[in-house]
C-alpha cells in the first residue's frame, strides 16, 4: 500500500464534535452549584452525562461551591456575633479543636458581644508532690 492511501484511521471531521458549553449553561451551572446541586443533578438539568459535566463545568462547579461556602460561613459568623451558643459550640468544635470531654472548660454568653470562656487550670503532677 502506498502512503497516500486513505484506508483506516481517523479522518478529518469524523466523530462527535467536542461539547462546548454556552455562557447561559455556565451561568446555570454556577447558580445551581451555589444552591447545592451535585454534578449528577447538574448533568440532568443540562441534559449531558456526568463525565462531560464534571469535565466541562469544573471551573463553574468550584465557583458555585466556593460562593455557597462563603455565604454559609457568613451566616455562621453572624449567628456567633449574636451570641447563639449552639453556633459558638459548633465553631469551637470544628475550628478550634474544642472537645467537651474536658469538664474544666465551659462557655457562657451574658451579652451577644461578650463571650466568656472559663478555663480552670489542671493541677500539675509537680504540685501533688
Amino acid at each position: 500500500m502506498t502512503s497516500n492511501s486513505k484506508a483506516g484511521g481517523a479522518r478529518k471531521g469524523a466523530g462527535r464534535k467536542k461539547y462546548e458549553p454556552s455562557e447561559d449553561e455556565k451561568r446555570i451551572a454556577v447558580n445551581a452549584c451555589r444552591n447545592g446541586a451535585t454534578v449528577e443533578e447538574l448533568a440532568i438539568i443540562l441534559g449531558i452525562s456526568d463525565t462531560v459535566c464534571a469535565r466541562e463545568f469544573d471551573r463553574e462547579l468550584k465557583k458555585g461551591r466556593a460562593s455557597r461556602n462563603v455565604f454559609v460561613k457568613g451566616c455562621l459568623l453572624q449567628g456567633i456575633k449574636k451570641g447563639n451558643p449552639r453556633l459558638i459550640e459548633f465553631y469551637m468544635r470544628t475550628q478550634c479543636g474544642w472537645k467537651d470531654t474536658d469538664p474544666s472548660m465551659n462557655i457562657t454568653v451574658d451579652k451577644p458581644e461578650q463571650i466568656v470562656f472559663n478555663v480552670q487550670a489542671k493541677p500539675s503532677a509537680a504540685a501533688n508532690d
